[in-house]
């Protein structure tokens, strides 16, 4: 089967399951560039896990954040998994691509996250002037 025509059974899927419009949009955003970038792969058993690679690399090099390389990495898995389910590839060549987000993990700079100490509660309280009972609540909801 096509590339192309495989991605659109997946959607009609995603539709028949009763996903969410927004989600099936979402879906068809991420497919649509990785079918176009694979203009020579026409069928489905032909996508290889190299393919798949090159593509997320191509997200990278775009300047794409590491998120938005995740996540299509999450849909094309999606995809692949129902083809595999569908008998449309022998194995899913996205099974064991593993992406690390940078800015994530143990490796995160904790300091940008750090809570504030009682002092610089105490300096925010008191620069908030309190004159109605909704800055007496803001008070309330920072402590």
């Amino acid at each position: 089967m096509l590339l192309a025509e495989a991605t659109q059974q997946f959607l009609m899927q995603c539709e028949l399951r009763g996903l969410r419009p927004a989600t099936i949009e979402s879906y068809s955003w991420q497919l649509r560039p990785f079918v176009a970038f694979l203009d020579v792969v026409q069928q489905v058993g032909d996508v290889q896990r190299v393919d798949v690679e090159m593509y997320l690399l191509s997200l990278r090099r775009r300047g794409l954040a590491d998120r938005s390389v995740c996540d299509a990495l999450t849909v094309l898995r999606l995809f692949w998994n129902w083809a595999a389910a569908e008998h449309l590839c022998a194995v899913a060549p996205v099974a064991d691509i593993k992406l690390r987000r940078r800015g994530s993990g143990a490796g995160r700079d904790s300091s940008a996250l750090r809570r504030a100490d009682w002092r610089e509660y105490d300096a925010l309280v008191n620069a908030l002037p309190i004159t109605t009972w909704v800055d007496r609540r803001d008070i309330l909801l920072i402590h």
